[in-house]
C-alpha cells in the first residue's frame, strides 16, 4: 500500500506500506482521520497510523476480504467477506459481532456505515442489499436486520450513504446506479453506463452524485433535479383529479401535471 502527502501542490510519493501478502481490495480512512483501514485478498483487513505503522491485523474471514468501513466514532471496523459474513471489530482487533443469521447467501462485497452509525448497508455477489440497525447500549454492540432489497440484478460494487444519512447509493455490475430511501424504497434508478458501474460519491452538500465504470467513463448525477421531480409529483396527485374535474379550471392549467404524468 502507498501513502501520499496531499497538503502540498506537487504530490509526491510519501510511504510505501509492505504488509499484506496479496492484492488490497478496499481502504477506508477514520473520520477523524487518524486511521486507515485495508481490506484484502490474503482474508485479512489491517488497520494502519499514518506513519505506516501496523496497529492490529483483523484475522477471522475465511475467505477474501471485499470491504471494510469505519464507524463515524471511529471505535468499530466494518469487514465485508466472501466468506459470506460481515464482521465488527474494535480497533485493537477484537471482533464485537459476526454476523451469520438472516446474512448474504453469496459473498458480501460492499457495505458502509450511515453517518450517525445507526445503520449499517451490505450488499453481496448477487445484488442483495440488507439494511442492518445497529445499537450500542452500556459498551456493547448489537445489529439487526431491518431489510433486505432487491432490485440490482448483479453483483453491487459500491455503497455509500449520503452526508446526511437519508439516502443510500448503489452501484452495480449491472451498469445501474440505485438511490433508496434508507427506510428501503427505491427512488430513482440511473442508466447512463455501458458497462459494470465500480464506485460513487456524493459531494459534501449531497445534491450531486459522481459514479465511475468499466466504460471509461465518470458520469455526473444532479440529484437535485430529481428530488424536485419527485416534489412536482407528489404536489400533483394532490390536485390531479381538481384539474381534470373542475369546470373552472382552464385548458392551459389542465396541463400543468402532464409532465409528471410521464415521469410516472
Amino acid at each position: 500500500m502507498q501513502v501520499k502527502d496531499l497538503n502540498h501542490p506537487q504530490i509526491h510519493l510519501d510511504k510505501t506500506i509492505p504488509g499484506h501478502k496479496v492484492g488490497v481490495w478496499r481502504i477506508a480512512v477514520s473520520p477523524n482521520g487518524k486511521l486507515i483501514a485495508t481490506a484484502s485478498e490474503d482474508k485479512t483487513a489491517k488497520i494502519w497510523d499514518w506513519q505506516g505503522n501496523l496497529i492490529t491485523s483483523l484475522i477471522g474471514h475465511q475467505d477474501v476480504v471485499r470491504a471494510v468501513a469505519f464507524s463515524p466514532d471511529n471505535k468499530i471496523v466494518a469487514t465485508a467477506s466472501y466468506d459470506k459474513t460481515v464482521k465488527l471489530w474494535n480497533t485493537q482487533g477484537k471482533i464485537i459481532a459476526t454476523l451469520k443469521k438472516n446474512n448474504h447467501d453469496l459473498g458480501a462485497g460492499a457495505l458502509n456505515i450511515s453517518p450517525d452509525g445507526k445503520m449499517m448497508a451490505t450488499a453481496d455477489l448477487e445484488g442483495t442489499i440488507k439494511l442492518w440497525q445497529i445499537e450500542q447500549e452500556q459498551g456493547k454492540v448489537s445489529v439487526k436486520l431491518n431489510k433486505t432489497l432487491k432490485s440490482h440484478t448483479e453483483e453491487v460494487r459500491k455503497i455509500i450513504f449520503s452526508p446526511d444519512g437519508q439516502l443510500i447509493a448503489s452501484a452495480s455490475e449491472d451498469n445501474t446506479i440505485k438511490i433508496w430511501h434508507r427506510s428501503g424504497k427505491l427512488l430513482k434508478t440511473f442508466y447512463g453506463h455501458e458497462a459494470a458501474v465500480w464506485s460513487l460519491a456524493f459531494s459534501p452538500d449531497g445534491k450531486t452524485l459522481v459514479s465511475v465504470s468499466e466504460d471509461k467513463t465518470a458520469i455526473i448525477w444532479n440529484l437535485k433535479q430529481m428530488f424536485e421531480l419527485d416534489l412536482l409529483a407528489a404536489g400533483c396527485s394532490q390536485i390531479r383529479d381538481y384539474l381534470r374535474t373542475n369546470v373552472e379550471v382552464s385548458p392551459s392549467d389542465r396541463l400543468l401535471c402532464q409532465n409528471s404524468d410521464r415521469q410516472n
